[in-house]
């Protein structure tokens, strides 16, 4: 009603339907673009529900949730129906003593990069490498005959081999993407007074390669990170990678107080991998003159990535990146003022997230490739595809089910079988949790009886994907699905590319209709970097959905000291011997380091509120454990229980390897392994296997997953194990989000009892009544 021009509040009783813990985790699954996702959130974002802590003009660093509750006593006359309102607060400037932790993953998408038709000769040698290799030179670098017989010469087939091994592993820039996005939005709100503007070190070497000299020393170099820059690029964009690729180290160093504000992103923990910025041509001097130039413009900054994109072929990992940003954020209960407590989403003031291992070796040579968007472990597409053998190839190149099962591997070293879907109905999950923890995570392969059940379940789960082609792949290759046994799995990981441009004709019309398809796709990709506001209102309302997903998860499960307390003796005192065994269990990771405890997270969060949180490809790595091998004592432990079998053992971790002087790890305990000894440990695995099976080689025979133990052996070197034990994860949580903070929750709430709203649109973020 509005009588006078005034809203007036009225109430109305009604009785939820009760969920199920296994219904709310079998809510239909439909994967979602972020840009449509956020896009979703635009109509809650500005009302008074979502307000913004200013001062003097300045705002960006805290939003406030504030919601009206009507309290009603239904079975009690004495009191009466009550006004009051509730809120939280979300931070996105950096707190005393919480941080997120960046561990590096297995790839489970990855670009695979091939050289383009003109320049193949310059990767394979052949009579035409010797022009092709001037030619395609000549526009980069500044050299006559004398220069190339000199250094070049005979030894062209070396050279061309070079080249040929730096395209050789796939290529993934998501974490420098990621790097990047958290420089847009920081800027933003160093344009709006929040944070200072940054004047930081020039570290990282900058080369410029204009002679066959710097690019004999370039190409034959150790492997290392590159981020290449283009052709002729203004000093403020290499001051600007320069910048990105000192991962915010220079930021540790300094206090963090009033003064010298930070982000939350800027003060997380990163890889510290080691990083050179290439470039060709000289630096241009124009408006962007100013090294820098880029400090408080967020729009310079977006032209940047996108540049970043064009130049290096990745702008379709823009939206994973993005992705893995929208998960920072702080959260304190009421309006977060005093001296109250800031917490991560899940609960604790230290959170690890999974980002895929980089590699961008090659980006230098990336004017001369092509890339391709592929899952890593897809046996038709991935950087270990299947290649038949001599003798397969004479029997018509099919495999017989005794060949497939030989084919598989057990160890965690192997991907998973093609006939398994990695978007397993959660139901499936829940119920061998239920019966005992001898499953595994949810997107390990499963028994081969099953498959004909999960080929059809996958089909019917995954058939937005394939209906219209994968993104990147284009059509799949039947002839060599038929000829290795395998099925394509990208679709389940790729959303389909329905904005793909058709393919002319004409052989002229083929190259400009190749670059406005490429054009079209970055735009389309860019479409993820929203504006600030709208994107920060939709990381509190995932921060937050994170946050009571984990409270419902370990409600459910009885994750909590105050479950067993009122046991009789001596259980409540012995009950850590019975569930820490299931707890590791619970936390194991498969090979990209997704676990049962990350499966279920996403899927209680979309069930609470909707798709689109969360990208529904099942390639988040939340709230994840790297926990140090067992001890003898522990495996002792482990093997008597008749309970919980012994937890598989992965990949040896190193601590901190990277050289970073991580605070945080100070505390960190466990068994620690060095390089040296993972690399023995992953060299006497690969020896057992080629063994045993004297029919696989481990380098390029069939079946060979050596890109695959290359990722594994450098998340091990890079990776680091938990700051916090697996006791203190089970035992600490702090619960700073309530269902009745967030809209989402409480819309969907109500239209399950027939009510369409919740009061007048200005206090509901816009939402109509």
């Amino acid at each position: 009603e509005k009588p006078g021009g005034k809203w007036k509040w009225t109430s109305q009783a009604f009785e939820a339907p009760l969920c199920s813990f296994q219904e709310l985790v079998n809510v239909e699954n439909t994967p979602m673009l972020l840009a449509e996702a956020v896009e979703r959130v635009r109509a809650m974002c500005g009302g008074q529900n979502f307000s913004w802590e200013r001062s003097h003009g300045s705002y960006g660093g805290k939003l406030h949730i504030n919601f009206p509750i009507v309290l009603w006593y239904q079975h009690s006359w004495e009191n009466e129906i009550k006004k009051s309102r509730t809120s939280c607060a979300v931070s996105f400037l950096h707190r005393s003593g919480c941080a997120f932790v960046y561990q590096p993953t297995v790839p489970v998408t990855t670009l695979i990069i091939e050289p383009k038709q003109i320049f193949r000769p310059m990767f394979h040698f052949d009579p035409r490498s010797v022009h092709t290799f001037k030619l395609a030179w000549r526009h980069y670098l500044d050299f006559d005959s004398t220069d190339y017989r000199l250094i070049v010469g005979s030894e062209l087939e070396r050279w061309c081999q070079r080249c040929s091994n730096a395209i050789e592993k796939p290529f993934n820039a998501t974490y420098w993407l990621l790097l990047m996005i958290g420089s847009l939005y920081r800027e933003t709100l160093t344009m709006r007074n929040v944070v200072p503007k940054l004047d930081p070190p020039e570290q990282v070497p900058v080369i410029c390669v204009d002679s066959f000299v710097a690019l004999s020393a370039l190409l034959f170099a150790p492997e290392r990170q590159v981020l290449y820059a283009g052709v002729d690029p203004t000093p403020s964009y290499l001051r600007w990678l320069q910048y990105i690729a000192d991962q915010n180290n220079f930021r540790k160093t300094k206090p963090v107080n009033a003064a010298n504000a930070a982000t939350v992103f800027e003060m997380n923990e990163f890889l510290d991998l080691p990083v050179v910025i290439i470039f060709y041509g000289r630096p241009s001097r124009g408006k962007e003159a100013d090294p820098l130039a880029w400090a408080g413009n967020p729009a310079l900054v977006k032209s940047y990535i996108s540049r970043f994109c064009e130049d290096n072929k990745c702008g379709c990992q823009v939206e994973l990146a993005t992705r893995l940003y929208t998960s920072c954020s702080l959260g304190c209960t009421g309006a977060g003022d005093g001296n109250k407590p800031w917490f991560c989403w899940n609960g604790l003031q230290i959170c690890e997230i999974g980002v895929p291992m980089p590699h961008t070796q090659a980006a230098f040579l990336s004017p001369f490739l092509s890339s391709k968007y592929v899952a890593f472990l897809c046996h038709l597409h991935g950087p270990d595809g299947y290649i038949p053998s001599e003798k397969q190839k004479g029997t018509g190149g099919r495999l017989d089910s005794k060949q497939s099962s030989q084919m598989e591997g057990t160890d965690l070293d192997e991907p998973e079988k093609p006939t398994r879907s990695s978007s397993m109905k959660t139901g499936s999950m829940m119920s061998t949790m239920d019966n005992g923890p001898e499953s595994c995570a949810a997107s390990q392969a499963g028994d081969a009886g099953d498959s004909d059940e999960e080929e059809s379940e996958s089909r019917r789960s995954w058939s937005f994907n394939t209906q219209s082609g994968l993104a990147g792949v284009g059509k799949i290759d039947k002839e060599k699905a038929a000829r290795s046994g395998y099925k394509c799995s990208c679709g389940q990981y790729i959303f389909s590319d329905k904005g793909a441009a058709p393919k002319p004709r004409g052989k002229a019309e083929g190259t400009f209709g190749h670059t406005e398809g490429e054009a079209a796709k970055l735009r389309q990709a860019l479409l993820a970097l929203q504006e600030y506001d709208l994107m920060h209102t939709f990381v509190a309302l995932m921060s937050g959905g994170l946050n009571l997903a984990k409270s419902v998860l370990r409600l459910h499960f009885s994750i909590d000291p105050g479950a067993y307390q009122n046991l009789p003796e001596p259980s409540c005192k012995s009950y850590e011997e019975a569930l820490m065994p299931w707890y590791r269990e619970f936390h194991r990771m498969d090979m990209h380091n997704r676990s049962r405890h990350c499966m279920l997270l996403t899927s209680i969060l979309r069930g609470m509120l909707g798709d689109g949180l969360t990208s529904g490809l099942h390639t988040e790595a939340l709230d994840m454990l790297r926990l140090p091998l067992p001890t003898a004592e522990e495996k002792e432990k482990l093997d008597k229980s008749d309970k919980v079998p012994a937890p598989r053992q992965m990949l040896g971790r190193a601590t901190a390897v990277g050289g970073a002087p991580h605070s945080l790890f100070a505390g960190a305990s466990g068994a620690q392994r060095s390089p040296s000894q993972i690399l023995q440990r992953q060299q006497s695995r690969e020896s057992l296997a080629s063994d045993e099976r004297p029919d696989r080689q481990v380098s390029k025979a069939v079946g060979s997953k050596r890109f695959l133990t290359h990722a594994q052996v450098s998340c091990a070197l890079n990776g680091c194990d938990s700051p916090l034990g697996l006791k203190h994860h089970f035992e600490t949580f702090h619960q700073w989000c309530h269902s009745a903070h967030l809209l989402p929750f409480v819309k969907r709430c109500y239209r399950r009892c027939g009510i369409a709203g919740l009061a007048a649109g200005q206090h509901v973020g816009r939402h109509s009544k």
